[in-house]
């Protein structure tokens, strides 16, 4: 009789215990509807555009919550979004839409040279950026003047030491031309086996990074250098892990 009393208490805990998680559960599903749909609000009443939350962090004991963003129809426009709880927001929306301009136009002139790229940029901009992203990158060069983009370039490995890379080295200086910016690259080469998934992330996640890409693909070797109007300098701290 002792034994079905205990075997029942057992029982009906468990059953509390689940209910109890099961409701958590429906409480933080509501919680995070409820702020994504507060997050792409006030995004579109600031740019007039429509956003998609794609995923909200951590925010137990803080005053803010983060979340990762995107435009609505477009995957590789991602950017973070931090709201307070008074409502305030603060957004790379812009920055990131600018730097994945400068990457096209990267990507494109590599592409030209039959070389296969990922790149992250950051924009060092003192000027500032607009209010919204309604002008072109020519005319964000030209109002703003950007002091530089700073790239974390990817490539697929090869044998050829960088600065013996004649086509690497050609597309670098068509990129600088078209963009009239200096870029400064970190550049990182992956094995060929895992280029297209580090490429994919590179276009799809908002805080990918160079540790990321250490960690997660193996980098080979990395160089950094710098193409401006008087040609391409390469530094000295190379990195070969083969």
């Amino acid at each position: 009789m002792v034994k079905r009393k205990t075997i029942s208490a057992i029982l009906k805990a468990g059953v509390i215990l689940m209910t109890a998680s099961l409701m958590s559960l429906i409480g933080c599903t509501q919680i995070n509807d409820d702020t994504s749909s507060k997050i792409t609000c006030l995004l579109e009443e600031k740019y007039g555009e429509e956003f998609l939350v794609s995923q909200i962090g951590n925010r137990l004991d803080t005053d803010s919550v983060t979340a990762y963003c995107r435009a609505a129809g477009n995957a590789t426009l991602p950017f973070t979004v931090i709201m307070t709880r008074g409502g305030d927001l603060d957004d790379d929306y812009v920055q990131r839409y600018f730097g994945r301009q400068v990457e096209s136009v990267i990507q494109e002139k590599f592409r030209e040279r039959s070389i296969d790229t990922a790149s992250v940029v950051t924009i060092f901009a003192p000027s500032g950026y607009p209010v919204k992203p309604d002008i072109t990158l020519e005319a964000f060069i030209r109002q703003y003047a950007p002091g530089m983009f700073i790239a974390d370039l990817i490539i697929p490995d090869t044998q050829a030491p960088f600065d013996e890379n004649i086509p690497f080295s050609q597309a670098l200086n068509d990129a600088y031309s078209a963009l009239s910016v200096e870029i400064q690259c970190k550049i990182k080469t992956v094995s060929p086996d895992n280029f297209e998934d580090c490429k994919n992330r590179a276009a799809e996640e908002p805080d990918f990074n160079a540790t990321i890409i250490r960690r997660d693909y193996g980098v080979v070797k990395e160089h950094t250098c710098k193409v401006n109007s008087d040609g391409i300098e390469f530094f000295e701290n190379f990195y070969d892990n083969q």
